[in-house]
């Protein structure tokens, strides 16, 4: 009896070891280069329970969540001609700053850390519900003029910073699908609220 016990645990260990299916995988270009990705990768759709928020990201654009202190990015597939364009997503506690003061601080620390940058405009706004600011510039970093609109949406107890950056010549091109993006932003759970 327990020589056929153990022989169905080793078919069903055996059968579900065969039955594993790698991850599926798709084939990209970008800026250049061909490589192969997890397929989710491609999927728009993004959502974080614990930061209470789910987005669509743009149709065919490469996706990475949790990448260099971002909860998301975006990233044109293609070979740009001078920079990939992309959207992240990033969130900031707080603390003791409402929008304004952390819009002026944004606006303070672009200027200071590039020099040479020109803010363009500074609306406020709402998106998907919350009080929000959009700050648009261009900036010159090593040398590679880059034109940027960022959304700070005020939460709870945390700022959402939206990004979208392009080259100025390809800028105009792929703001639709920031907009598009911004359209999809849903806010959710306890976090919603200023």
């Amino acid at each position: 009896m327990k020589k056929n016990i153990l022989l169905a645990l080793m078919l069903v260990l055996v059968l579900s070891a065969c039955s594993k299916k790698q991850a599926p995988v798709e084939t990209i270009q970008t800026q250049g280069n061909t490589f192969d990705v997890p397929a989710d990768a491609l999927e728009p759709e993004f959502e974080s329970v614990d930061y209470g928020f789910r987005v669509k990201g743009p149709e065919g654009w490469l996706k990475k969540a949790d990448n260099l202190g971002m909860l998301v990015t975006y990233l044109k597939p293609g070979d740009p001609e001078t920079f990939q364009e992309n959207i992240s997503i990033a969130r900031e506690l707080k603390g003791d700053l409402n929008l304004a003061d952390y819009a002026a601080g944004t606006v303070t620390q672009v200027q200071e850390f590039f020099p040479e940058s020109t803010i363009s405009g500074q609306t406020e706004t709402t998106i998907a519900g919350q009080e929000a600011v959009k700050l648009r510039y261009v900036m010159t970093v090593e040398g590679l003029t880059l034109e940027t609109e960022q959304v700070i949406i005020e939460r709870s107890n945390e700022f959402m910073v939206l990004t979208f950056m392009a080259a100025p010549s390809q800028f105009s091109a792929a703001y639709p699908e920031f907009t598009k993006l911004l359209d999809t932003l849903q806010l959710v759970g306890d976090e919603v609220g200023s």
